[in-house]
């Protein structure tokens, strides 16, 4: 399933950094926003889950890039029953492929970038980027993370700023002030 994700976490994670490379005033406010929570850390300290939370408007545009270019563009359905829809039949039993992220209805100037429309509540089933419902990629949040640490990791390099992310069992550890066992397996059986 992990190898399976690759192509499309790639290019979820390249997409913000298209966009931000065309919007620079999008790319500024997001290293501000990097560098606000730098302040907030003791120098040298990891970067924490906390941390990355606080980073509201990374995410924002994380998301409108993902609006913009979906690592899944759209899907398919199939009709349960006869569904009439301006003016022509859909068939029982016809698949139907759809998409809504270019529609005016639901998002107003749906081809413009704009990161700030992830402010306001975004009704159900109208940002779709890694599907939805029962059928929604299990590793949407998975895929949230890495795009953000990419951004975290690579978008700071022309500040001369460094986070140091913390693994997870690192904070574990730390949260729960645990100590690692030495491992007991050998590499070479």
């Amino acid at each position: 399933m992990v190898f399976a994700a690759h192509d499309t976490k790639s290019f979820a994670i390249a997409m913000p950094f298209k966009m931000l490379g065309q919007h620079p005033h999008c790319y500024s406010r997001i290293l501000q926003e990097h560098d606000d929570v730098m302040k907030t850390n003791k120098e040298g300290e990891k970067l924490t889950l906390e941390d990355v939370k606080k980073m509201e408007y990374s995410w924002e545009a994380a998301r409108e890039s993902t609006r913009l270019f979906p690592p899944i563009f759209s899907s398919f359905r199939k009709a349960v029953a006869d569904i009439e829809y301006q003016g022509f039949t859909i068939p029982k039993g016809w698949k139907v492929l759809w998409t809504v992220h270019y529609d005016g209805v639901c998002f107003k100037d749906p081809r413009r970038y704009d990161p700030g429309r992830f402010r306001k509540f975004v009704p159900p089933y109208v940002y779709v980027p890694f599907g939805g419902g029962p059928r929604s990629c299990a590793g949407y949040q998975l895929a949230k993370l890495n795009i953000l640490i990419s951004c975290i990791t690579y978008l700071p390099v022309t500040t001369g700023h460094c986070f140091i992310l913390m693994s997870p069992l690192s904070w574990i550890l730390s949260h729960f002030h645990l100590k690692e066992c030495p491992s007991t397996f050998s590499q070479n059986p």
